[in-house]
């Protein structure tokens, strides 16, 4: 393996992307990619493993937030920038948009420490960018699965934000089951952009999403 990546590294070559987070400076980054999470798909995928918190009878989410992660324009990401960390109190008020304490802690600690803001900033930040993300009806809970062409739903989170550029969307599934949506904002992390180089892909002409549980 070290041979391998030395290798890589005399040729000039691009580590994969799992490689390409590193230390820096707190603030240095050039924009951020807001992650949503289908929760429902989430939940499925664990099965009996399935989280309480995010994924009991009585907890019906559909999207939720991974995380805002800053990002280089091209490629790669800081992170675990600060050993600083976020109370009690601001996890437990953020768990209505990201139902899990643990990741509240790692997007902190991985992500939230390079944004240059403090922790209560951090948080607000990525409240104000949900928020200003109009989610399209049909996607918002439904209680039967969804399945749509992937175009048609980059189209209908088009025309529910107009002010979207279509280069800001990106969308992650496994095989036609939608797993994630990330939008692509400026440094102040509440305003659609263009994305950068990104490795977030889904290839799938046609997507599921789960339907909510307790649906």
């Amino acid at each position: 393996m070290r041979f391998v990546l030395a290798a890589l590294l005399l040729l000039g070559l691009a580590l994969p992307a799992a490689a390409q987070g590193r230390k820096a400076a707190p603030g240095s980054f050039d924009y951020t990619l807001l992650v949503l999470s289908w929760s429902p798909q989430y939940c499925a995928d664990r099965g009996d493993r399935a989280p309480a918190q995010q994924c009991g009878p009585d907890r019906r989410f559909g999207f939720v937030v991974h995380g805002l992660w800053p990002q280089y324009q091209n490629g790669g990401w800081p992170e675990n920038c600060s050993t600083e960390r976020v109370s009690e109190q601001m996890i437990g008020r953020m768990l209505d948009i990201m139902p899990s304490r643990q990741l509240v802690i790692h997007e902190w600690r991985k992500h939230g420490t390079c944004s240059g803001q403090s922790a209560d900033d951090y948080f607000g930040t990525i409240r104000k960018s949900f928020t200003g993300i109009a989610i399209p009806d049909r996607y918002r809970n439904p209680t039967v699965p969804v399945t749509v062409a992937r175009q048609q739903l980059i189209e209908d989170f088009l025309a529910a934000n107009p002010k979207m550029p279509r280069e800001a969307i990106r969308l992650k599934c496994r095989k036609s089951e939608l797993e994630e949506i990330a939008v692509c904002m400026g440094r102040d992390g509440t305003t659609p952009q263009a994305c950068g180089k990104l490795n977030f892909s889904c290839n799938s002409e046609t997507l599921r999403l789960a339907a909510v549980r307790g649906g």
